[in-house]
């Protein structure tokens, strides 16, 4: 979709030429004097650069640039008190020395009814600078704008709208304007699914705009849709996938990772130079909802990310303290990442870092972030000053990510567990004397233990499904270590697993959800969208139909490539309906296992119905107890680990 570039009006404009006033006082002695009274720890090999102040509490966002005289350019969002929606400026600084001293910051694009901030520069094909920012007013009134500069920001044209008109509230990340190896120039954008004029939240999603004519005209990615990541298993009131990041790892061939508050970056890839991406799928990588930093180390195929490492999702809305900013690197397209190198620990955890800016200069990285004043929680982002700190290539270079091994995948597995009320694994949590489908120490059934046993053999895994309730953890809150999501469809036949369909779900469930019922699509749906590696099926207990049964497991083998490990179902007994019906649905499962891998189709029997005895059964007479769900995670650990081999 061809966007119509349309200009906007900012009111009192600047743009001014610097004068060098070199802030030579605050680089010899920068912290003993601005942060005394904080009492804050800082690091030795950074400076600052922008000391937050009364007339400008919060200063970040940043991006930088080499100019043709060698010089370094920044801009920076000032703020006046501490939020996105404070009314805040641009303002710029120079350096003519590499980084050590720099100019006094001025304003060079301001409006006194809007918050300008989270600018983005870029060396465009043709030679001109390329630069990005937001525009800002409310939750229902934001977009973003190009400029550019044909004279080494000296002067800069007006600005042009290239947001387009799908959703209100449209923003995205600072320092995020990129100009492939074909010349495109490519911005992400995120935008609000639900905005509210009165508050910042979720759900939210990510497009992108490129143009192919050095920033003339603009074209959007997906064309009318948004990359989108539904989970928020801690409720945050942020959430979906927003703040991402970049990089060209081969010519055409992009990678995103992005902000989520599932405890992953998730990533979507391009082949075609972003004019197309695959769905969002959660990365290998650990994060707390903070936002990522992507770039390649030049001349080479290493790929660096840059993120806060410290992860706690139950850790108020940032889902870990951001004390830490840590890189890791990738040699094969981030399909892999080393372990994290902290790049800076602050041992005060009243100061916090995050928001880089990064800048190749001379083979040397620039880094320009946040550190924020913790100290009065209350003030938000009101003490926040801008630092920079330089890193040589070789403290990439000598970083490589770990081999796989027969025992870990560094590419978590991806695994669907597909079924009914059994696989959800809820009928044991009560609270108050009545059932609850929140988070419980009974939730979780068969899948909990099996975590645990992937857990202590050194399996790396990523469970998914449309479900993330019925999940283990405690007082409503889901355990860290239990990953919550599966396909456990209560009460679904054969069919309705195949074809979708309005799933029975307790109260405490929607009203936790502020939904008045959850509907799940189809098989083939749920198959493209997650992309698991490995399917555990155990599915008929309702209804026993096995020509519904076999049409699912050939459904699953034209629609993905996943292992299907598909189980007989339990034994019964009285009172259940139908027990004695068990045994002949079982009797006819072999055949079309054994038509499937004849077909050449990747799929193995599990012999569920022997693991366990009647014994084992709640008094229902179908549901396991707990020790008849620990010998369920033992038949399915046994032959999950068995077909390893098959999914590397």
């Amino acid at each position: 979709m061809k966007l119509q570039a349309r200009a906007v009006k900012h009111t009192s404009i600047r743009t001014m030429k610097p004068t060098l006033t070199v802030l030579t006082a605050l680089l010899l002695a920068p912290l003993a004097a601005l942060q005394s009274a904080e009492t804050l720890s800082v690091p030795t090999n950074s400076h600052v650069i922008v000391p937050h102040s009364k007339e400008a509490a919060r200063n970040g966002e940043a991006s930088l640039i080499e100019l043709r005289d060698g010089s370094l350019l920044l801009m920076y969002g000032a703020h006046q008190k501490s939020g996105d929606w404070d009314r805040g400026e641009i303002r710029q600084m120079r350096s003519r020395d590499g980084g050590k001293t720099w100019s006094q910051p001025e304003t060079v694009f301001s409006d006194a009814k809007r918050s300008l901030f989270q600018i983005s520069f870029a060396r465009m094909a043709n030679g001109d600078l390329g630069l990005t920012h937001t525009s800002l007013a409310n939750g229902r009134d934001a977009f973003k704008v190009f400029r550019r500069s044909t004279d080494e920001g000296q002067t800069w044209s007006g600005p042009m709208k290239i947001s387009d008109e799908s959703h209100d509230y449209t923003t995205g990340p600072w320092d995020k304007l990129y100009v492939l190896t074909s010349g495109r120039v490519i911005a992400l954008l995120h935008c609000n699914l639900k905005p509210d004029a009165k508050k910042q939240g979720g759900p939210l999603g990510v497009y992108t705009v490129y143009s192919d004519d050095h920033g003339k005209s603009w074209s959007r990615s997906p064309s009318n849709d948004v990359l989108h990541v539904p989970d928020n298993p801690f409720k945050k009131p942020e959430w979906g996938f927003w703040e991402p990041a970049l990089v060209e790892h081969a010519p055409a061939k992009l990678l995103m990772l992005g902000r989520t508050t599932t405890g992953w970056l998730w990533e979507s890839r391009s082949d075609d130079n972003g004019t197309t991406w695959s769905a969002p799928v959660q990365s290998t990588v650990p994060n707390p909802v903070a936002p990522p930093v992507l770039t390649r180390v030049p001349g080479t195929d290493t790929l660096v990310l840059i993120h806060n490492p410290d992860v706690k999702l139950s850790d108020s809305w940032h889902g870990g303290e951001r004390v830490a900013l840590a890189f890791r690197t990738s040699q094969d397209g981030g399909k892999t990442w080393s372990a994290s190198t902290d790049i800076y620990r602050s041992p005060d955890t009243k100061l916090w870092v995050d928001y880089p800016a990064v800048r190749w200069v001379k083979g040397q990285l620039h880094l320009v972030w946040r550190h924020i004043n913790r100290a009065n929680p209350a003030i938000g982002l009101g003490g926040t000053s801008l630092y920079h700190h330089i890193l040589p290539r070789e403290a990439f270079e000598a970083r490589t990510a770990p081999k796989q091994s027969a025992e870990s995948n560094a590419r978590p597995l991806r695994i669907l567990p597909l079924g009914d009320s059994i696989t959800r694994g809820s009928y044991l949590a009560q609270k108050d004397s009545k059932a609850t489908g929140l988070p419980h120490p009974q939730s979780g059934g068969w899948r909990k233990p099996l975590q645990d046993k992937l857990r202590a053999t050194g399996i790396t895994f990523n469970f998914v499904g449309e479900l993330s309730y019925a999940a283990y953890g405690r007082d409503g809150t889901v355990d860290p270590q239990f990953d919550p999501h599966h396909h456990g469809l209560a009460g679904f036949s054969n069919t309705g697993i195949l074809k979708g369909g309005i799933v029975p779900t307790l109260p405490d469930v929607l009203a936790s959800l502020g939904v008045k019922e959850i509907k799940v699509p189809g098989i083939v749906d749920v198959l493209k969208k997650h992309q698991p590696d490995i399917i555990l099926l155990m599915s008929g207990t309702n209804g026993f139909d096995a020509p519904a049964r076999d049409q699912l497991i050939r459904t699953i083998g034209e629609t993905s490539t996943a292992h299907l490990i598909v189980a007989t179902i339990l034994p019964q007994k009285v009172p259940r309906a139908g027990c004695e019906k068990v045994d002949a649905y079982n009797a006819s499962l072999p055949a079309i296992v054994a038509a499937q891998k004849a077909a050449g189709k990747r799929i193995t029997l599990v012999d569920m119905h022997a693991a366990i005895t009647t014994d084992d059964l709640l008094p229902d007479g179908v549901h396991p107890n707990q020790t008849g769900m620990d010998k369920m995670a033992t038949a399915w650990f046994a032959a999950l680990k068995a077909s390893l081999e098959g999914v590397k």
